[in-house]
C-alpha cells in the first residue's frame, strides 16, 4: 500500500465518520481531523509529567531571519503528519508547544506583511508554495488561523478552475498535508460533504463553505482587561494560611497592573504581550487550550528574582511571592519587573 492510498484512506475514514455522525461544525470538524492527522507526540501538554517521547518534525530557525530559515526548513519536510518541533536559534527552551505556537504567531505575521501586503505576483512561486504547508500546519496543530486572506481570494483558493500562479502554488502546499486526489468517488458524497472543511485543500469539498470561510475572514479580537483576568486563573494555596497571604498580596498587585495595561500605561505592554509569555500564543487557539492558562506563585528571595517566569508549554505563569528574608518591593519596582519580563520575546533570558 503507498503512502499516498495510506492517506487517501484515512481521510476516506474521516469523511465516512464525520457524515454519518451529522458533524458540521467547522470547529468540531478541525478537531477531529486534527486527530485523525497529526502523528507523533501529543501537541499540549497536559501536565508537567506529560512524556515528550514520539516521532517529531524538527525545525532549527533564527527568530531574526525568520522567513528564509522557516522556508528551508518546512520546504525540507516530506511528510507533514508529524508534530512540529520548533528550536529557536541560542535559545534553550524545549519545545513542548510553547515555541510551537510562538513560531506559528511570527511567521504567520511575516508572511502576511511579506507576501500578501500586498500579494507579489511576481515572487518565487515555491514561496508560496512553502506558505500552503505552513499555513495548514498551524491551523492543524493548534497555531493561529490564516485570518489576513483577503475574501476574494479565499474564494479564489477554494473554488477556481483557472487560479492565479500564486493560489495554485498555495494549493501545492496545501495539498502536501493530505495527500490525495480531487475528485475521487469519495468527495462525491451528499450535500453534507460540503459542510465538511478545513484548511488543507484537499479537504475542501464543494462551492458553498460560508460557516468555515468566517474563520478566514474574522479580525482578532482585542482582549480585555476582565477576559484576561478570566483567562489567567491564579492557583492559590489552602485558604487561611500563611502562604495563600502572601499570594492573594501579590496577585491583587498583579491585577492592579493588569489595568494599568489595560489602560494603556506601560508602554509597549499589552494583555496579549502577556498571554504571549504565558503560552507563546497572542490569543486563544481555535480549538482551545488543551490546559488553560494558569498563575502560580514561588517564593522569591532578592529583587530580580520577583521577575515573573513562565512554562509555555503548560500556560504557566509564576509570579514571586515574598519570603521571610525579602518583602514584597514597591508596586512601583514591581510593575517595571513585570514590563521587563512581558517585553521579552526571547526563550531563556532573564
Amino acid at each position: 500500500m503507498t503512502d499516498e492510498s495510506i492517506i487517501i484512506a484515512l481521510i476516506n475514514n474521516c469523511l465516512n465518520y464525520l457524515i454519518d455522525n451529522s458533524i458540521n461544525d467547522p470547529v468540531d470538524i478541525l478537531r477531529y481531523l486534527q486527530k485523525n492527522i497529526v502523528t507523533g507526540r501529543e501537541l499540549e501538554m497536559s501536565s508537567i509529567e506529560t512524556p515528550t517521547d514520539g516521532d517529531t518534525n524538527f525545525i532549527s530557525v533564527d527568530r531574526h531571519e525568520l522567513i528564509e530559515t522557516a522556508f528551508d526548513e518546512v520546504g525540507a519536510l516530506t511528510d507533514l503528519r508529524p508534530t512540529l518541533e520548533v528550536q529557536f536559534y541560542g535559545e534553550n527552551a524545549v519545545d513542548s508547544g510553547g515555541p510551537r505556537k510562538e513560531f506559528f504567531r511570527l511567521i504567520l505575521r511575516e508572511i502576511k506583511e511579506k507576501y500578501f501586503e500586498p500579494i507579489r505576483p511576481f515572487a518565487k512561486m515555491e514561496d508560496y508554495e512553502t506558505i500552503g504547508k505552513i499555513l495548514a500546519l498551524s491551523m492543524l496543530q493548534n497555531g493561529k488561523i490564516p485570518q489576513f486572506l483577503d475574501f476574494s481570494l479565499v474564494n479564489e483558493l477554494f473554488e477556481s478552475s483557472s487560479p492565479s500562479l500564486v493560489v495554485l502554488n498555495l494549493r501545492k502546499g496545501l495539498d502536501s498535508l493530505a495527500r490525495t486526489l480531487q475528485g475521487t468517488h469519495y468527495l462525491q458524497k451528499e450535500n453534507i460533504i460540503l459542510r465538511i472543511v478545513i484548511c488543507v485543500r484537499s479537504l475542501l469539498i464543494g462551492s458553498s463553505l460560508p460557516q468555515f470561510r468566517h474563520l478566514f475572514n474574522t479580525k482578532q479580537p482585542v482582549m480585555t482587561l476582565k477576559g484576561a483576568i478570566t483567562m489567567l486563573k491564579p492557583k492559590f494555596s489552602e485558604p487561611g494560611s500563611n502562604k495563600r497571604s502572601l499570594e492573594t498580596r501579590v496577585y491583587s498587585v498583579f491585577t492592579k497592573y493588569l489595568r494599568e495595561v489595560s489602560s494603556g500605561r506601560r508602554e509597549n505592554i499589552s494583555l496579549h504581550s502577556i498571554l504571549m509569555f504565558a503560552t507563546g500564543a497572542d490569543e486563544e487557539p481555535i480549538l482551545g487550550f488543551a490546559v488553560g492558562p494558569e498563575i502560580c506563585f514561588s517564593e522569591s528571595e532578592t529583587y530580580n528574582s520577583f521577575l515573573p517566569t513562565s512554562n509555555t508549554c503548560i500556560h504557566r505563569l509564576t509570579l514571586p511571592i515574598p519570603s521571610a528574608e525579602k518583602d514584597l518591593p514597591t508596586n512601583e519596582i514591581l510593575f517595571h519587573l513585570y514590563d521587563l519580563a512581558f517585553a521579552n520575546t526571547y526563550y531563556g533570558l532573564s
